[in-house]
């Protein structure tokens, strides 16, 4: 009786070991393949290789990925380590899944009901054009100024003049010109669509700043086919959809940032801002031919400048300041060209996405288990970058062959216990009904 009582025991606790997470296509060792990574590398090889969707890729590209865990893994047991560098861009990546995780919790989670006759509004938009003058500021408390005394029309025209540094705006009275659907940003294009002509709009906040809009004519398409809303529906709501979010993700940034009451030593910033985009420029060879004599000279100086700045604070905020050092870090995650054409944008963009990782990580979602599984996946990427450097026969030649790609793995697969769910990977290309 009592033998079959330890059975009975055994049995009830493998039945109630929890299931695997459907996101989790494969485990290795102590690793995981995950939906998002099969997702964005097969996305790639269909995208870069043209190549067309089939079971056999799609096992292919999975067997990819365990691949990358078994070396992952054996470095991970040889105990190898990542230089500096390496562990500043896994930050910046791992900051960059912490936005994502933010915009999903707090924006792409609400839902918008969207009817039938919004989708016909908008449909109205799309047949219809607005003749438009706009006044534009960063700040709200100019335009709020302004807007008292824009009861006189004749001052629209003065104060595009004072406004604006484009000269074609300063002297045209900030006219626009006609406007189409999908020409402004979502915030003003409801704005500008929903006004009556002759009058004026409040100030109203883009994801640029602010604006206050003149609508001076518009002309509308008489002849609407109903069979022709009909067939674009789904994709006008679709659209909606997107444009309600992108509003609703402007407004939480612009919130958040007003929240912090930021401070930014301007001077200091141009300074840093200088600094570090000349040193860029001389890595890149992008400088003249005087400067290119004294290039070693000038890198050194800057270098050593930039050392002894690191921890001088840029800009000061509610709960933390904003350093040199995060600057820098923060470019790793901006596109190459902006960075390098567009320095106080890219200083904005910076500073903003600080404060979005310290929101996120102020609601707890560097604990989601989403969350550490893809920064895990990075970490494993760049661990088995360095696995494969220790098995170079030649340390100039950085390639190796499908061979001996597979004669490493296969080495490594008598070590580690690969389990794979194909029934997860099978649920990814279930269409909907």
């Amino acid at each position: 009786m009592k033998k079959y009582s330890v059975l009975i025991i055994l049995l009830y606790l493998i039945g109630c070991e929890s299931p695997t997470p459907p996101h989790v296509l494969a485990k290795v060792g102590s690793s995981f393949v995950t939906d998002s990574e099969f997702k964005d590398k097969y996305k790639n090889i269909l995208i870069q290789s043209q190549t067309q969707d089939s079971p056999f890729e799609r096992n292919r590209t999975l067997q990819s990925l365990v691949r990358t865990k078994l070396f992952s893994e054996s470095a991970r047991e040889s105990q190898l380590t990542l230089d500096s560098l390496t562990h500043r861009k896994i930050i910046s990546v791992k900051n960059q899944i912490l936005r994502e995780a933010l915009y999903e919790n707090q924006i792409e989670t609400k839902t918008h009901f969207l009817s039938d006759s919004i989708a016909r509004q908008h449909f109205l938009w799309m047949n219809s054009e607005c003749n438009l003058k706009h006044l534009f500021s960063p700040h709200k408390s100019v335009l709020d100024s302004m807007y008292l005394q824009l009861q006189q029309p004749a001052l629209f025209q003065q104060f595009a003049h004072s406004l604006f540094s484009d000269s074609t705006l300063k002297n045209n009275g900030g006219l626009l010109g006609w406007i189409k659907y999908n020409d402004l940003d979502p915030s003003l294009e409801k704005v500008a669509f929903t006004m009556k002509v002759g009058t004026m709009s409040q100030p109203t906040r883009s994801q640029h700043g602010w604006h206050i809009l003149f609508k001076k004519d518009e002309r509308k398409q008489m002849i609407i086919s109903e069979d022709e809303y009909a067939m674009r529906r789904n994709s006008i709501l679709s659209s909606i959809h997107k444009k309600e979010t992108l509003i609703s993700a402007n407004h939480y940034v612009h919130n958040l940032l007003d929240s912090k009451h930021i401070s930014i030593d301007d001077s200091l910033v141009y300074h840093s801002i200088g600094q570090i985009f000349t040193l860029i420029q001389l890595q890149q060879g992008q400088v003249d031919a005087g400067a290119k004599t004294q290039y070693g000279d000038i890198l050194m100086s800057i270098s050593q400048s930039l050392l002894s700045s690191l921890n001088e604070p840029l800009a000061h905020y509610d709960g933390g300041t904003f350093t040199v050092q995060d600057f820098m870090d923060g470019l790793l995650s901006l596109p190459p060209v902006q960075s390098t054409h567009s320095p106080i944008t890219s200083f904005y963009q910076a500073l903003r996405n600080k404060l979005l990782v310290e929101e996120a990580k102020g609601l707890g979602l560097e604990n989601n288990g989403i969350v550490q599984l893809k920064v895990k996946d990075i970490e494993d990427q760049f661990f088995a970058s360095a696995f494969l450097k220790t098995q170079l026969k030649e340390p100039s030649n950085g390639h190796f062959s499908s061979s001996e790609l597979k004669s490493i793995s296969d080495s490594l697969r008598s070590i580690y216990t690969i389990t794979l769910f194909p029934e997860h990977l099978n649920a990814l290309f279930i269409q909907p009904n």
